[in-house]
Formats: C-alpha cells, structure tokens, sequence
C-alpha cells in the first residue's frame, strides 16, 4: 500500500479530534464555561482533565494515543521516502 503513512495521519487525527470532543461534552456536563474555557484556551482544559480526572482519563488516552500515531505517521512519511 503505496500511502500507509497518511492512513496512520488520518486515523490519529480522527482519534485525537474523538477525544477532544469526549472532553468537551464532559466540560459541557459540568459547567457552560468549562466547555468555554476548554474550547478556547488548551491550558483550561489540561486543568479539567486533572480536575476531573476519574471521568476524564479515557478521553485523555485517546487524544495521547491519536497524538502518538499522527507522529508515527509524520515520521514514516518523512524517513520511509
């Protein structure tokens, strides 16, 4: 398969932008200016996924593992060619 590397990028994408928003319906969950707070300022929500972080830590491991894979797919399409 000629474009492996991209189907790794784009899964990770889809696998961090998944988590992203489990963070966000679990901010909208507890407080309008949470979900605010985590949409518009990134440190906000590192605070919520510490705050809450029983509920939060799946969410968490999604966007780490979706982050993980779009750099594994950065590196092979940059060192495979």
């Amino acid at each position: 398969m000629p474009h492996t590397e991209l189907v790794f990028i784009l899964a990770g994408v889809v696998l961090y932008i998944s988590g992203a928003v489990w963070v966000l319906i679990l901010a909208f969950q507890k407080s309008l200016w949470w979900v605010l707070g985590c949409f518009f300022l990134p440190p906000v929500a590192f605070l919520f996924i510490l705050y809450y972080w029983p509920s939060t830590k799946l969410a968490l491991a999604f966007k780490l593992c979706g982050s993980a894979i779009i750099i594994g797919g950065l590196l092979a399409f940059r060192f495979v060619r």
